[in-house]
């Protein structure tokens, strides 16, 4: 989403759909409980990794849902703009 073209109820929406996911997604104590800044734990680094994933996750769902409500975007694909637009209709032509 072009959070400058979104709009303060856009906006409103996602944050609040984004506390609603979020308070969804497990919080691992042992990850704060662990005060090593260079912790190699292995057991740590893949709980950070999936508690990492998770909010990724959960901020991709609220976003979902905001775009899901713009009668203008039928669907939103992360990191897609008007520049990869215009080489995917290329490319597409191409195959044809």
């Amino acid at each position: 989403m072009n959070w400058n073209k979104a709009t303060q109820q856009q906006k409103l929406k996602y944050q609040q759909a984004s506390k609603i996911w979020l308070s969804k997604r497990p919080l691992f104590e042992e990850l704060t409980s662990c005060d090593n800044p260079m912790c190699k734990n292995q057991q740590h680094i893949d709980m950070l990794e999936k508690f990492y994933n998770n909010i990724v996750e959960a901020l991709k769902q609220a976003a979902s849902e905001v775009l899901t409500n713009n009668p203008k975007q039928k669907h939103n694909v992360p990191g897609w703009n008007k520049d990869v637009k215009k080489k995917h209709k290329a490319a597409q032509r191409a195959c044809l």
